[in-house]
């Protein structure tokens, strides 16, 4: 049982991923990065999300924390991944939700100090050890040989359990799929150069 999570990036995905452990009473150490230097505004991100709703925990910061009700969590704001000192706080997993791709190359930076690296989207092959979509191939998961586990991109996600499901029972021959996505901050409404 892993009982230290460090959350990298501490933005839309971050704070899903702590209301997901907060919600399944996780009592373990956890301990955030997030460029962001105002941990009074981390602090009430996290209290009110305009999808989720107002967390109904007592949420407030100091200079080197925020705390959740009892909980204290130790925040720091490094650049990159591997400038963090998890292991000062034996953190075990380190999930990146910071969508950048430096820290991704960072990454690798980290073995030996933690134990594995889970990325919230989905990178080129090279920097991965093993791709998962949950419903679909998670318990191929090999936690002593994968250090660096993709969580897949937001697609595959939606999509890849159900064709696993129709793939088994049924088969599939052939098929396509359209998604509509919102905009994303990296992405051009009209025609420009991809950044």
């Amino acid at each position: 049982m892993v009982n230290q999570i460090g959350i990298n990036g501490f933005g839309r995905i971050g704070r899903a991923i702590y209301r997901v452990l907060l919600e399944n009473n996780y009592n373990g150490e956890v301990v955030i990065n997030d460029i962001n230097p105002d941990n009074n505004n981390i602090a009430y991100q996290l209290k009110y999300d305009s999808l989720y709703g107002i967390l109904n925990n007592k949420v407030y910061a100091d200079e080197e924390r925020i705390f959740v009700d009892d909980k204290k969590i130790p925040i720091y704001h490094y650049k990159t991944i591997d400038e963090v000192p998890w292991n000062r706080h034996k953190i075990k997993i380190v999930i990146d939700a910071s969508g950048v791709h430096e820290n991704l190359i960072r990454s690798r930076n980290l073995k030996g100090k933690v134990r594995n690296v889970i990325i919230t989207h989905s990178p080129e092959h090279e920097y991965i050890d093993r791709y998962v979509i949950m419903g679909v191939n998670e318990n191929e998961i090999n936690f002593d040989t994968d250090f660096i586990i993709s969580s897949s991109i937001c697609d595959a996600n939606a999509f890849g359990p159900v064709v696993n499901v129709l793939e088994k029972e049924w088969g599939i021959k052939h098929g396509f799929i359209t998604t509509l996505h919102p905009w994303l901050s990296y992405q051009n409404l009209l025609d420009g150069q991809s950044q």
